[in-house]
């Protein structure tokens, strides 16, 4: 079987999860062997837990894990925001734009 049927076994057939498999391999160059060695080893550490919803969340800290502190504060942020619309502003100006931001020195951002 080649490595990306063994990735595909190893966390089924989850639409999110295999986009979000091949947005991390795109992204980072990691080879696929790579990647199914990584992936194998993050789900055999936490082996007391299953299904689903634990394999995408191991895919996601693979990921989260790759991220530098200002994205992760951007993705924390953006994620107290509805799904609707993130103002561009926010993502682009900053605290000096953004009224009910100027009162969180030092949460997020």
């Amino acid at each position: 079987m080649s490595w990306a049927g063994n990735i595909v076994k190893l966390i089924g057939q989850l639409p999110l999860a295999l986009e979000q498999v091949g947005a991390y391999i795109a992204v980072t160059k990691t080879s696929l062997q790579k990647y199914h060695k990584l992936l194998k080893t993050e789900l055999d550490c936490s082996s007391d837990e299953t299904g689903d919803k634990h394999k995408l969340s191991t895919i996601w800290g693979v990921a989260w894990s790759k991220l530098d502190i200002k994205a992760k504060h951007l993705l924390e942020l953006c994620s107290l925001i509805s799904y609707e619309d993130i103002p561009f502003k926010l993502l682009k100006g900053g605290k000096e734009d953004i009224s009910w931001m100027k009162g969180i020195e030092g949460f997020l951002l």
